[in-house]
């Protein structure tokens, strides 16, 4: 056991493993399985949060608790989403590092003792590894690289190359946990599309980087009723909406402090992103008197938030529509239906 002094809490794991589990009884086996090692048991701390699942899930977790005492824990809460177990990890973490994945996720076991080997002896604020996209139906695996340059250097956020942001994803962070807490990071409760919080709010705290070559985490895609789907986009879209707003808030926040260029680019980039997203999701729904006016809101809050991003955000389409403000939605769709 560690005391560390400069955030007064107590460090007895080299990592916390924050489980996001709902209704995951299918996967979750396979989930934990991947993180047991006997060379690694002593160093990490895997916290499965149920989240009010109503299958086996909690009675998975409790049997890989039973086995593994110490390195096993399940948290039992109500249903909050994604961003309330993270919060309810973070709250219970004793690692010196914190990372997380989703109940129907998976690490690579090999990688994952060698992450937990450089843990030790890595000081940084964040830690970045590859990450592979595993297609559920085909099988195809595609792994996210960063730069080699990068790998096995301390290096700085200000000093990464634009072409490495849009790899910075939840899948491949690794934050101390030191910074979560000395910062009371708090990611959206009862919301989807929350995995950018957890990306963005923490990151503009972050001074250090350490870039590692390997890929840890195994991400499952191809899943039917996957929330990234576009079905999966148009049945949540107030929850994207949401995320927006509070990034939103947050970004124009931060503007005001001592925020680096270099944040500033990555939070603004991320921001355009959600943001012409959120449009197309608009203009796939069903055009109706409802769907027009929350689109036409939606347009105008970007606009009184954010001027830069409003003129950067949506594309062609959305330019072409508020010329008529958004009177021509109804054709717009036709032609859409049309060239399909």
């Amino acid at each position: 056991m560690i005391i560390d002094e400069k955030v007064e809490h107590i460090v007895e794991k080299t990592l916390s493993i924050s489980i996001a589990a709902y209704n995951v009884e299918k996967f979750l086996k396979n989930t934990l399985d991947s993180l047991v090692a006997p060379e690694i048991m002593d160093d990490i701390e895997v916290l499965i949060v149920d989240d009010g699942s109503k299958d086996n899930t909690a009675v998975i977790g409790k049997e890989f608790e039973d086995n593994y005492p110490n390195s096993f824990k399940v948290i039992s809460k109500p249903n909050g989403g994604y961003g309330s177990t993270i919060n309810a990890a973070i709250d219970a973490a004793t690692g010196k590092y914190f990372k997380t994945l989703d109940g129907d996720d998976w690490y690579d076991t090999e990688n994952f003792v060698k992450l937990i080997s450089d843990l030790k002896r890595i000081d940084a604020d964040m830690v970045i590894t590859p990450f592979t996209f595993v297609n559920e139906v085909t099988g195809e695996k595609e792994v996210v690289k960063s730069d080699k340059k990068f790998v096995g250097k301390l290096t700085t956020f200000e000093t990464l190359p634009f072409e490495l942001h849009p790899k910075i994803k939840m899948h491949s962070i690794t934050y101390k946990t030191s910074l979560l807490k000395d910062n009371h990071i708090r990611i959206g409760e009862h919301c989807f599309y929350t995995d950018i919080e957890y990306v963005i709010f923490p990151m503009v705290h972050v001074n250090s980087v350490y870039f590692l070559d390997y890929s840890i985490y195994q991400y499952r895609i191809g899943l039917e009723g996957q929330s990234v789907s576009w079905e999966g986009f148009k049945k949540h879209y107030k929850d994207h909406l949401k995320v927006i707003e509070r990034i939103l808030k947050f970004y124009n926040e931060k503007q005001k402090t001592a925020l680096s260029k270099e944040k500033n680019v990555f939070i603004f980039t991320t921001l355009q992103g959600l943001i012409s997203t959120q449009y197309r999701i608009f203009l796939q729904m069903d055009n109706t008197v409802q769907t027009r006016q929350e689109l036409v809101d939606f347009d105008k809050m970007i606009k009184n938030e954010n001027h830069m991003l409003y003129k950067t955000s949506g594309g062609k389409q959305v330019t072409m529509l508020r010329k008529c403000n958004f009177k021509l939605l109804g054709a717009f769709h036709l032609y859409s239906k049309w060239k399909e």
